[in-house]
């Protein structure tokens, strides 16, 4: 009786699967940075910051992220590393203050806005900077004017059947 499939050893098996699993590392170092974060003259509350390789000056991998809390964050407590090299930073603040109540999914109709970080203080800020291939410290200032900007609050664009 002919074979419908053909035979298949063990260990090449083996060897495919070991040899599939070589391209599953990553090779980039990642380097912690810390430091303090105002806005408007004061520690930030609460906030994140993304920390995003900037692509259009040949920097490319994966971003880091970090949570702001008291005025200082460090992605090494909370957050994700960086790879050094330019970066655009994309900043958000809160206010802090919690306010309403958590949902407990029971009756949503007297519940209220729920804010776990408080009411938003800006939203977006962007920033470039140059972090080194080290752990580093960076102090960043928030100017009071980020309240007014929103880096996604451009022109709409216009539907195909438009004029």
């Amino acid at each position: 009786m002919p074979r419908m499939f053909p035979r298949i050893s063990v260990p090449g098996l083996l060897l495919l699967f070991a040899g599939t699993l070589t391209g599953c590392g990553s090779d980039v170092t990642l380097y912690n940075v810390k430091g303090k974060v105002e806005f408007d003259g004061k520690p930030l509350p609460y906030g994140q910051i993304k920390f995003i390789p900037d692509s259009s000056k040949d920097n490319k991998g994966g971003g880091g992220y970090a949570e702001i809390i008291e005025g200082e964050y460090d992605t090494a407590k909370n957050g994700k590393g960086t790879m050094g090299g330019p970066h655009i930073l994309e900043i958000s603040g809160f206010d802090g203050v919690t306010q309403g109540t958590p949902p407990t999914g029971e009756n949503s109709e007297e519940e209220t806005e729920y804010l776990a970080n408080g009411k938003m203080l800006f939203f977006g800020y962007r920033t470039e900077l140059d972090l080194p291939e080290e752990e580093a410290t960076q102090d960043l200032t928030i100017p009071a004017d980020a309240a007014k900007q929103n880096p996604y609050d451009q022109k709409r664009r216009r539907a195909a059947n438009e004029p």
